[in-house]
């Protein structure tokens, strides 16, 4: 007998199929900033958040109010927009009972069903706000369910129907300047049938249809059509799908198919184009979780999938999966979203939306055994990528204007200005030092030999290494704050990140003038070290604290976790990993001690920025422990720092500790293990201020950009392809080599 290879074939097959999904990749995931929105309209709490749709600036979500003198209650939609990347509520809409079971935007258009009107509302924005334009009917008698892909829109059967030869199975609409357009019924060709379970998910000319059923006397069954539309505009059907179990959702986006099995096999199938089809992808599924069994709600966009896991009934903390499409084209799992709102309760996850990387979860409050939901609680928790200036990770700190803290006038300022995420890290002041002192000479005293000598300190210097590497971060220390630092250092720092951080330079001007004694912030100046009013904002403010007297009315927390109460200190392991991070934790008290090479004797020392997971208001970490930061404000010769330390105790993590500062005023030339610094950026908003050939506005153009965004486009006319406007680089109204060679190429590496 001959041996077979199918065993090798298949091992090849496996190699293959895994590498696709987890194929190694440098490709960085930046960070995300947590915005959580609330309705100021008391009545639209209830089950705020039980469904939401975001496209572009405009978010809707949906809720219900209880107090209403309809017998059935009033339900709501409400809507934000974003106005100079600030989220404001804009509008509420309301209608009967069931009124946004299903939300949808789509193009510029908000769609919105009722459970007891078998129709679409539609609602366009005018400059009175928005307003019903037109309805959607379906041609059946019933509610239906509504798809959106590209320029179309299709409405399918919802629930148990039974449907006769010639019936519709769905409508297919079209969007044109005017509005929708009935494009064509799909009509049932065979037998009597009774289905259930109807959706369909499109684009502009592919559209999967699922349903099930039972045709009698034959048993049970389950199709799944791809219709595909002709030159002609006809939908025909074009192969069914071998599915392995009933979806429960799914959707088209950018040439791809997610399926979602929530109930039925608890995972995502993805289906892409290959080989002049499409065809069977990854499979995407959570980590085997017991307290979390149960997939709730969906969302894909082309390029990301989200997941929201909970449990039966929702008893516990819900959790969303967030996988990316790389460039190198295989699925990633690069965030596990947990709100580090206490307020979120065990429905966090209850809806999920995704748009261009950024992600909303809805928290409908919904409560569970556990008591731990509210309905009256109701948020929805909005995700968005940081953005990056001269390689530093920003937060926005708005409200300009905003009261002092009444218990001493700190915090008052009139600008919106934007705080670095964590406090400065050594392998950041590495970067910098390898920049602006290649050859080691340390002419300007930048690099303290206690970086080096001393347990607490992070960085190295090696003479005989190459020019431009000299200095090197010590082992573990890459990601904790970089501390031996006086603020004349700090200073330089601001200065070479106002110049873009250039090499051989940049330290002496742009934000200070570092020929003064004491130098103060120049006019025009990017990046600075904060006033004593920005770094204490950032920390204590809350725009929207609960309890406040009126919605919107902002205060002060007493720690800068988001807390009136202590936060705890953090335990950390023998190599400085934080254990016990949560939601109100500091580097604080001597607490944090670790022992390696490094720091032998279970020495107190520093923990990873952001390792505690225990933001403040505005989303930056460690404002309280970990290294005292430095101020830009003076009092006299001396500069002002905050924060307290891994190595002191509670007092100088409060606001006002026994009523008074909790400013200190010591020498400029003051260094230490417990003293480091962030910066603030007072430059253009960076959100409109990415490289025209920086495609995928991750900061940076790099590979991604290419292969991501202008490759696909390649070849594409913008009047025949509008996705493709932004890769058209050299305006000639087409996608190609000329935007790469002329452009883009150039740009490589530019921020």
């Amino acid at each position: 007998m001959t041996a077979q290879p199918a065993p090798r074939i298949a091992f090849l097959t496996l190699l293959l199929a895994a590498s696709w999904i987890a194929a190694p990749t440098a490709e960085a995931v930046a960070p995300l900033h947590e915005t959580r929105l609330v309705p100021t309209d008391p009545a639209a709490l209830d089950l705020f958040g039980s469904a939401v749709a975001l496209e572009d600036d405009v978010l809707a979500v949906s809720s219900f109010d209880p107090a209403s003198s309809d017998p059935f209650g009033t339900a709501l939609v409400t809507i934000y927009r974003r106005v100079n990347h600030v989220w404001t509520e804009e509008q509420t809409l309301s209608g009967s009972y069931g009124f946004g079971d299903q939300i949808h935007l789509h193009e510029g258009r908000l769609l919105i069903s009722s459970l007891d009107v078998p129709a679409f509302e539609i609602f366009t924005r005018g400059a009175s706000g928005w307003s019903r334009s037109a309805t959607l009917t379906p041609g059946w008698p019933g509610s239906a369910r509504l798809s959106t892909g590209g320029d179309r829109l299709v409405m399918t059967r919802i629930g148990l129907q039974a449907v006769s030869p010639g019936d519709a199975l769905a409508e297919v609409f079209r969007l044109d300047a005017g509005g929708y357009v009935h494009e064509q019924t799909i009509a049932h060709a065979g037998e009597l049938l009774i289905a259930e379970g109807w959706f369909a998910a499109n684009d502009d000319d592919r559209l999967v249809l699922v349903y099930g059923g039972i045709m009698p006397p034959e048993p049970p069954f389950l199709r799944s059509m791809l219709y595909e539309r002709d030159a002609s505009g006809s939908w025909n059907e074009a192969r069914e799908l071998d599915l392995p179990a009933p979806p429960t959702d799914g959707a088209f986006r950018e040439g791809r198919l997610a399926l979602f099995y929530g109930y039925t096999g608890q995972f995502v199938s993805l289906w892409e184009e290959r080989g002049g089809g499409l065809q069977r992808g990854p499979r995407l599924s959570p980590p085997a979780d017991p307290d979390r069994e149960q997939l709730w709600a969906f969302a894909f966009d082309g390029d990301r999938v989200a997941i929201s896991t909970c449990c039966e009934e929702r008893e516990g903390p819900g959790v969303v999966h967030v996988w990316e499409r790389r460039s190198w084209g295989g699925w990633v799992r690069d965030r596990v979203l947990v709100s580090r709102r206490e307020d979120a309760g065990d429905s966090f996850g209850a809806s999920v939306a995704l748009d261009e990387g950024r992600i909303a979860v809805g928290v409908d409050g919904f409560p569970a055994p556990t008591g731990r939901g509210d309905p009256t609680q109701g948020a929805v928790h909005l995700f968005e990528p940081v953005p990056r200036v001269a390689g530093t990770d920003l937060l926005a700190v708005g409200t300009p204007r905003n009261p002092g803290d009444p218990r001493g006038g700190e915090g008052r300022v009139d600008v919106r200005y934007f705080m670095g995420r964590t406090e400065v890290t050594n392998a950041e002041y590495v970067a910098f030092l390898n920049a602006v002192d290649p050859a080691a000479t340390n002419a300007l005293g930048l690099f303290d030999p206690a970086m080096m000598n001393e347990v607490w300190g992070g960085i190295t210097r090696d003479a005989t290494a190459p020019a431009g590497e000299r200095y090197r971060v010590r082992p573990f220390k890459a990601d904790h704050p970089v501390n031996y630092v006086d603020w004349r250092d700090a200073a330089r720092f601001a200065n070479w990140l106002h110049h873009d951080r250039p090499t051989g330079g940049g330290t002496e001007s742009g934000a200070y003038d570092m020929r003064r004694t004491t130098p103060v912030r120049l006019s025009g100046a990017r990046f600075a070290l904060p006033t004593e009013d920005e770094w204490y904002k950032a920390a204590y403010y809350e725009p929207l604290r609960p309890g406040a007297p009126r919605p919107g009315a902002g205060r002060y927390w007493s720690f800068p976790t988001r807390s009136d109460l202590a936060p705890e200190a953090t335990v950390c392991t023998s190599s400085g990993r934080v254990t016990n991070a949560g939601a109100n934790v500091a580097t604080y008290d001597g607490d944090c001690i670790w022992a390696t090479a490094v720091t032998p004797g279970f020495t107190p020392n520093t923990s990873p920025v952001a390792g505690t997971t225990s933001p403040g208001p505005f989303g930056t970490f460690d404002q309280g422990g970990n290294v005292a930061e430095w101020l830009e404000t003076s009092f006299g010769t001396r500069r002002g720092a905050r924060g307290g330390s891994f190595d002191l105790n509670l007092i100088p993590l409060a606001a006002r500790p026994f009523g008074v500062s909790g400013t200190v005023f010591v020498e400029p030339s003051d260094r230490g293990a417990n003293r480091g610094f962030r910066v603030v950026y007072l430059g253009p908003d960076p959100r409109d201020s990415f490289a025209p050939a920086d495609l995928d506005r991750d900061g940076i153009v790099g590979p991604a950009d290419f292969f991501g965004v202008m490759r696909p486009c390649l070849g594409a006319g913008i009047g025949e392809r509008p996705e493709c406007r932004i890769a058209d680089l050299d305006g000639d109204g087409r996608v190609g080599p000329s935007d790469y060679f002329a452009v883009m190429r150039p740009a490589l590496g530019s921020r």
